[in-house]
Order: C-alpha cells, then sequence, then structure tokens
C-alpha cells in the first residue's frame, strides 16, 4: 500500500507541474484536481506514459544538442598543432 502511495503522489507530481506551466487554467480548479486526482488513483496506467513522454523529450533534445555540437565543429576552421 505504501507503494502505491508513493508512487501516485509521484505521478500526482507530475501532473502538477505540466499544469503549472499551462498559464490559461488554475491548478486550483475544481476539475483540474479531479484530474491530478484520477491521473493519481490510476497511475499504473498513466505513469508509464508519462514516463515515456518525458524520455522522449529529454532524448530529442539531447540528440539536437547532438547534432548542432556536431554541425559547428565541422564548420569551424581545423587549429594547427605547432
Amino acid at each position: 500500500m505504501l507503494i502505491y502511495l508513493a508512487f501516485a503522489i509521484m505521478t500526482g507530481g507530475f501532473c502538477l507541474e505540466a499544469l503549472s506551466r499551462d498559464d490559461e487554467d488554475s491548478i486550483f480548479k475544481v476539475g483540474t484536481l479531479g484530474f491530478v486526482l484520477l491521473t493519481a488513483l490510476v497511475w499504473p496506467i498513466t505513469l508509464p506514459s508519462i514516463l515515456k513522454k518525458k524520455y522522449q523529450t529529454v532524448r530529442a533534445h539531447l540528440v539536437e544538442k547532438q547534432q548542432l555540437s556536431a554541425k559547428t565543429e565541422h564548420e569551424s576552421p581545423p587549429t594547427s598543432k605547432l
């Protein structure tokens, strides 16, 4: 039961974090809090999806950063060693 509660709190935290970045909706609306509560209660379904999306976002950012680094490395003139 304690593990279920810990993962439910973590899932609710992920949802609150995402909703806090949204400028249009208030976190303290009844519908918003109901959504967070429902998402936290069914975390075995929602948490893998949330983590997959976060992983894909981080991975895309790292790939983009790596490509930008490789591009600037190819564009810079070679330095000679003296």
